[in-house]
């Protein structure tokens, strides 16, 4: 049986889903284009080129998009999105894999300096690799399973008591762990960072390795 993440959603009896026509959709679009096209930064950011310095690897949740967390702009970041901002294991073989080939075009082609990865509560992706079913023949399944934790951590932040956002941390360190050992960035003086940001409180946490604990922002 292959792993649906719409088991996994909040489950509140009462929650109340916003819908989005599309044509509600289109209508906004075409309010925000002139604001597109009359800012003086969005015209140099498009006429001159992009040239961020920050790049986020972020999760698909549609409730932690990184340029609305931090209040950022056009052409500020870039960033990738991915089922539970996994960042796998570095593969030689070099078969395809759209984070690692990411990773590798934005190293070797713009002047990165940091690389954030950040995680987050109430992540269904997580809650789909705690519920331990593995369906070799599902994507997702495949997905979620190349971040095996290898390593519990040792205590865990006192305000994240839920079994599934720990997991999330431990997962969030495992990623990182793995980003460390990509040669692009073993022969960088890119700095790395693991975030956790907490959807219920809107607080943020950083990685501390040489504690392995996460410190708050």
């Amino acid at each position: 049986m292959a792993i649906s993440l719409k088991i996994f959603a909040d489950r509140g009896a009462e929650m109340k889903r916003k819908y989005i026509d599309v044509k509600e959709l289109l209508l906004a679009y075409k309010e925000n284009k002139t604001n597109i096209l009359t800012s003086e930064k969005n015209i140099t950011a498009i006429n001159e080129g992009q040239n961020p310095n920050i790049m986020f690897i972020a999760c698909c949740d549609s409730r932690t998009d990184p340029a609305l967390i931090f209040n950022l702009d056009f052409g500020d970041i870039f960033t990738l999105r991915s089922i539970a901002n996994i960042v796998p294991e570095y593969d030689p073989t070099h078969s395809i894999c759209g984070t690692s080939a990411a990773i590798e075009f934005i190293v070797d082609n713009t002047n990165i300096t940091d690389i954030i990865i950040l995680g987050h509560s109430k992540c269904a992706g997580v809650a789909a690799m705690c519920s331990h079913n593995h369906d070799t023949s599902s994507n997702l399944s495949n997905w979620i399973n190349t971040n095996k934790i290898n390593q519990k951590m040792d205590a865990y932040p006192e305000d994240i008591t839920n079994p599934i956002d720990q997991h999330a941390l431990e997962s969030l360190i495992h990623s990182y762990q793995n980003l460390r050992l990509y040669p692009q960035i073993k022969t960088s003086k890119i700095q790395l960072h693991a975030w956790f940001y907490q959807l219920e409180s809107a607080a943020l946490k950083s990685y501390e390795e040489q504690i392995n604990q996460f410190i708050d922002l």
